[in-house]
């Protein structure tokens, strides 16, 4: 038959998605077509098209008139978290893997306008994925190595998140006189994790929820030891352990990454 054909859709009038973003970003959405031009599903996909791009100007004149931003990112243009670990600059820290980072974000249930602490913030993996869920929020990246502190400002400045505030020290005692936040992600401790959980669980608004990524039985216990007890709710926890498609030579496996306890838990009283 005839040569199929691929053809873009823009946008053509009306509000584009940019003028409430902080960035300017492509109105175009394009869709690949393997059907020849003169197909009746021709049709019928330009027709659905006009619908979500109807949808997302909806959405996005219905966020402006009650005074909410949203931030699409050039360099993560998608609405979910899972950057893929190649984006971020590492260095020779260890970083939080797309999967955990993925499930750690959606656990901490983010939202616009959120105050969240990065404790132990490493690479700034984390605190960018939560900055791009957070439009109108602080995410205080907190971070004691000054190789650390370098990472999260490239980091930052290549996703143009502008919300990281980073803080250049030693938790707990760095936590101290921070705005009180309504999420906390804990990733490095620093071998003083019973205290950085004591300061969080003090400072953590009541209906706040805390995130604990952990490597280390014993970390685990502690973990749960705190979370178990009032202010907060019953913890929930899940342990993730991905495997990645790779090529070796001619063939296809699936390499092990570490395996990471995620454990979280609301704040329910003062």
């Amino acid at each position: 038959g005839s040569m199929p054909h691929s053809f873009v859709l823009e946008r053509a009038s009306g509000t584009h998605i940019d003028s409430v973003s902080r960035q300017a970003v492509p109105t175009h959405l394009h869709v690949l077509c393997s059907v020849p031009a003169s197909s009746s599903y021709f049709n019928k996909i330009l027709q659905a098209a006009g619908r979500i791009i109807g949808f997302i100007s909806f959405l996005c004149l219905e966020a402006q008139r009650k005074g909410m931003v949203i931030l699409m990112n050039r360099e993560w243009p998608y609405l979910v978290p899972g950057i893929p670990d190649e984006a971020f600059e590492r260095g020779s820290l260890p970083m939080t893997k797309r999967e955990v980072r993925a499930l750690t974000i959606c656990t901490a249930r983010l939202a616009p306008k959120l105050t969240v602490w990065d404790v132990g913030a490493g690479t700034g993996s984390l605190s960018v994925e939560a900055a791009l869920l957070t439009p109108g929020g602080r995410v205080i990246a907190v971070e004691k190595s000054q190789e650390g502190v370098l990472l999260i400002q490239k980091n930052s400045l290549r996703f143009g998140v502008s919300q990281i505030e980073l803080i250049h020290g030693e938790a707990p005692q760095a936590l101290l006189g921070l705005p009180a936040p309504e999420r906390v992600l804990i990733g490095g401790s620093g071998g003083q994790l019973e205290e950085i959980l004591a300061v969080c669980a003090k400072q953590l608004v009541v209906g706040g929820i805390l995130v604990a990524t952990i490597i280390a039985p014993r970390n685990l216990v502690k973990v749960l030891d705190v979370l178990n007890m009032p202010p907060f709710s019953k913890p929930e926890g899940v342990f993730i352990q991905a495997s990645r498609l790779e090529k070796l030579g001619k063939e296809n496996i699936f390499r092990a990454q570490n395996g990471v306890w995620i454990i979280s838990a609301r704040k329910e009283e003062a």
